[in-house]
């Protein structure tokens, strides 16, 4: 593995999630909320995807918590927002994406932008980026 790279836009700023690994585009099916794709830091494979509507749906946000606690540290972790992710996005499920990393996830409101790619126990590896007028991309592609 090479690369990541993720584009978070918002309903007003291209309603998509996109993430991809060596330039390889991931399919996470879903309408709106938080897609999350785990990378498996010793295989270097997709070992989850998934979209969290958490801007319909109450649940879901209790299902995105349930996930992150069963992530391995060292694996990588790709979220970004689809249309909104915001509205129902629980403040036990923002702590969670905060204990990753997230400088940002508290800040998250209906029409931003949002992503981030982090390696799961290692706060210093985070890119994230919020933005409430624009898509956000992030790339990384330093040695993994």
């Amino acid at each position: 593995m090479k690369s990541m790279a993720v584009e978070s836009a918002s309903l007003n700023h291209g309603n998509e999630f996109v993430a991809s690994v060596d330039e390889i585009m991931i399919d996470v099916p879903g309408e709106r909320g938080i897609g999350i794709v785990v990378i498996d830091y010793h295989t270097r494979t997709v070992s989850y995807k998934n979209m969290f509507d958490t801007s319909q749906e109450s649940g879901e946000s209790e299902h995105l918590v349930k996930l992150l606690h069963r992530i391995k540290d060292g694996c990588y972790v790709i979220m970004g927002v689809k249309g909104d992710g915001a509205r129902k996005l629980t403040k036990e499920a923002r702590n969670e994406i905060e204990n990753l990393g997230s400088d940002e996830i508290h800040k998250l409101e209906y029409g931003d932008s949002w992503a981030m790619i982090v390696r799961k126990g290692n706060t210093t590896s985070i890119r994230e980026a919020r933005d409430h007028k624009h898509a956000v991309t992030l790339n990384r592609t330093d040695d993994f």
